[in-house]
This record gives C-alpha cells, sequence and structure tokens, in this order.
C-alpha cells in the first residue's frame, strides 16, 4: 500500500440541522505495515447520545440489556463502515435469542450516515442468536452473510462475521471511556500477534500507526415526509391497496423501517394531493 495522507471527510451539505462539529464523531484509521493491519479508532460517547435522544423521542427507552447491545453493535459497525469503501452500504441486524430482541443498524458511506433502532416486540428467533449482514455498492453484486452467536455477545459476533463471511480476521477493543478500536487483519496480518493483542497493547500498536483518512458519522437516518410518502405509494397503489391500508380513516401513522420514526400520511396524499 502505498503512503497516503490522512484525509477528512464529512457528509456533503454540513453545517445543517445538526452537522456542526460537535455532531457525531470523528473515525481515525491507520496502518501498520510491520503487522498488516489496519485500524479504525474513535471516541463513541457522542453517537451513543444521538442514538439516546433519537430513541427517546420513539418512546420509552428499551431495557438495558438491548441498550446495551445497540451500543456495542453501534460502535463496531461504525468502525466498519470506516475501513470500507466510500460508495459502501451496509447494514446489520443481530437478532438476539434470549431476551428476543433485535439490533438493526444501515450504514451508508455515501452521506457518512448511520442509524438504527431496536425491535422488542414481535421478534422471531431461532434456537441461537444470529447476525444478518447486507452489503451494497454501485456496479456490485448486493451479498448477504448469516452468522450464529452466543446470547448477548455482540462483539463476538462481530469477530464471528470477520472470521467465516469475510474470511478475515479481525478484533475489537474497548480502551475506555468509550475510546473503542477495531483491528481488521489484511490477508498476510500476523495472526499470532492479533490473537495475543490485549487493550493495552491494542492501543499501544494504534498509537503507532501510519494515519490514513478521518471521517465524521453522524446518526441520522434522513427520512423525510416525501421518502416515506413515496415507498407507501409503492407498497399501496391501487384503491384497493389504499382502502386496505386506511379502512375508515383519513390518516394512519407509519414508521420509518430504519428509525422507527413516525410520519402521519394522508389518503390525499397518496393519490397525489398534497396534504
Amino acid at each position: 500500500m502505498a503512503e497516503e495522507p490522512t484525509r477528512t471527510q464529512t457528509p456533503p451539505g454540513a453545517g445543517g440541522d445538526g452537522d456542526g462539529e460537535t455532531s457525531g464523531v470523528v473515525v481515525q484509521s491507520s496502518l501498520r505495515r510491520d503487522v498488516h493491519a489496519v485500524f479504525a479508532r474513535a471516541e463513541l460517547d457522542q453517537l451513543d447520545r444521538e442514538f439516546l435522544a433519537h430513541a427517546a423521542t420513539l418512546g420509552p427507552l428499551p431495557g438495558e440489556l438491548a441498550l446495551t447491545a445497540m451500543r456495542q453493535a453501534l460502535g463496531a459497525a461504525t468502525l466498519q463502515l470506516a475501513l470500507l469503501p466510500p460508495d459502501q452500504f451496509c447494514s446489520w441486524t443481530f437478532n438476539v435469542a434470549a431476551p428476543p430482541f433485535n439490533v438493526f443498524l444501515a450504514g451508508d458511506n455515501g452521506d457518512f450516515q448511520i442509524t438504527g433502532r431496536i425491535f422488542s416486540e414481535g421478534v422471531k428467533v431461532a434456537g441461537t442468536s444470529r447476525l444478518f449482514v447486507e452489503t451494497q455498492r454501485p456496479d456490485h453484486l448486493p451479498s448477504r452473510s448469516v452468522v450464529e452467536f452466543d446470547g448477548l455477545d455482540v462483539l463476538g459476533a462481530v469477530h464471528q462475521y470477520y472470521r467465516r463471511a469475510l474470511q478475515m480476521r479481525a478484533r475489537l477493543f474497548d480502551l475506555g471511556a468509550r475510546d473503542v478500536v477495531l483491528i481488521q487483519g489484511l490477508p498476510t496480518v500476523d495472526e499470532d500477534w492479533l490473537a495475543g493483542l490485549d487493550a493495552e497493547a491494542a492501543r499501544g500498536a494504534v498509537e503507532g500507526a501510519e494515519p490514513i483518512e478521518r471521517r465524521r458519522y453522524r446518526f441520522r437516518c434522513g427520512c423525510d415526509f416525501q421518502r416515506i410518502r413515496l415507498v407507501v405509494h409503492e407498497m399501496f397503489a391501487g384503491a384497493d391497496r389504499l382502502d386496505e391500508l386506511f379502512g375508515a380513516e383519513l390518516e394512519v401513522e407509519v414508521q420509518c423501517p430504519r428509525c422507527g420514526r413516525r410520519w402521519w400520511l394522508s389518503r390525499a396524499s397518496l393519490e397525489g394531493g398534497q396534504a
């Protein structure tokens, strides 16, 4: 890999609502040539706060187990995004068997945004917990992977995903105070070195790495009324389907499937009106 100066990337349109320099988190990626590994590191507490502020608008917060799983998954997904190409979209669903709940995340490197929600009602589970990962890139076939993991071990699920689905080695370390680093082995990584790391050794390794790029990720969905209206319109096109959706009501409440935000749609809006 050729030497490359540190680059900073932020979403287009920075400076708008919630786009200040204090929103989101900066993820620094870097490289260690001697052990053939790349790193993504960030202090994730601000991203946690942005998720909690969003979740509070949806109703009572989920239980502590689900919140802890979301916190771990949000950190892992954000750091993974930082090591993926700038046109990559990914979604992760952590389907936890007991107690049954889903942690869903969707991240888009096109605008450096990540969003998600916790599902705790009507969740279908198998005999074990599972992680589903879907990825998309322009001019590439989409991919989908499924790996099993034990109980609530979200970080173990991420490690298994790298090993089984990507045929790579990776490890996540919390260095304290939500300073988290993802270490991803290149094909010729020193596997003994990677396996032998603890948190302090990981801290020293990343601090001695060559910086590559800085990206700022924000917890944001990007859904708006028009996008939701178009999605629902496609699903319920035709008078019969609208009758099925609205019944005797003039308006219905729908949720964004990614972030859970609630929107009210009128029948007139789906029939081409402006209401």
